[in-house]
C-alpha cells in the first residue's frame, strides 16, 4: 500500500525467492498475503505479502513540525502548509516529509515511506516500538553469527540493522559494528522492538546513556 515493493529482508525494488527471513513461521495467515498471481498452468508464480518482517520500515527518532514550520504546497500568494516530519538515525537528520500521521515528536519509530506528486516523500505509516528498560552487555549473546537479547525471560533477536543512539554524544550508530562498540562500553540501555518474538519481533533501536 506504499507505493513501493521490498524484499523480506528491506531492500528496495528487489524480489525474493525464498522465505528464508521469515524465522519465527513455517507458515502465514491468509491476512499477510496483500496479493497473489498465477500462470497459465493455475500455478502461483508471484506473491506481495504485507509487511511480515518489519523490514521495510526506517527506524529512528522522529520530530513533527506545523505551521508554518511544515512545509508550504501554496503557490504564488496563496500559502498552504502541511504538516510534515523529520526522522534522524545513523543516516543523519532526513529532509522534511509530507506527513499527517499523528505522533509525538522525540519518539523512537519506524516510518514506510511512498512517493507523492508533491516531489516531497509522505510518510504513509508510522510503527509505534515498544519499551524495554535496564539493559546491559550481559543479556546479549551471539548464537550461529547472530545477535540476540533476553529481556524478562524472552529472546529477541537484534536486527541487523539496528539503529543506536548514544545519548550524551547525540550521536548515532548502526548494525554489528555500533552494538559490539557499545555493548563493549557497559552503557545502561533501553530498547525499542516492534512486537512479540514469536510473531518475527525484532530490536529495532538501542539507546544507550
Amino acid at each position: 500500500g506504499s507505493g513501493r515493493v521490498y524484499d523480506l529482508e528491506g531492500n528496495e525494488g528487489a524480489s525474493s525467492t525464498d522465505f528464508s527471513a521469515i524465522t519465527w513461521t513455517e507458515s502465514l495467515e491468509k491476512d499477510d498475503v496483500a496479493y497473489y498471481h498465477t500462470n497459465s498452468a493455475g500455478q502461483v508464480d508471484m506473491i506481495l505479502l504485507e509487511n511480515v518482517t518489519g523490514s521495510c520500515y526506517v527506524y529512528g527518532k522522529i520530530n513533527r513540525y506545523s505551521g508554518e514550520e511544515g512545509i508550504n504546497l501554496g503557490s504564488g500568494s496563496m500559502e498552504a502548509y502541511n504538516p510534515a516530519a523529520v526522522l534522524t538515525n545513523s543516516a543523519g537528520r532526513s529532509e522534511k516529509y509530507l506527513c499527517a500521521i499523528s505522533s509525538s515528536s522525540d519518539r523512537y519509530v519506524g516510518i514506510a515511506l511512498t512517493p507523492s506528486s508533491s516531489g516531497y516523500e509522505r510518510v504513509s505509516q508510522i510503527r509505534r516500538l515498544r519499551e524495554a528498560e535496564g539493559l546491559d552487555s550481559g543479556d546479549f549473546f551471539l548464537q550461529d553469527g547472530v545477535w540476540y537479547v533476553e529481556v524478562k525471560g524472552s529472546e529477541f533477536r537484534v536486527s541487523d540493522q539496528v539503529e543506536i543512539h548514544l545519548i550524551d554524544a547525540d550521536m548515532w550508530l548502526s548494525g554489528e559494528d555500533g552494538l559490539t562498540s557499545v555493548l563493549a562500553d557497559g552503557y545502561d540501555l533501553t530498547l525499542y522492538y516492534d512486537r512479540a518474538p514469536e510473531e518475527g519481533g525484532q530490536v529495532r533501536i538501542i539507546v544507550a546513556e
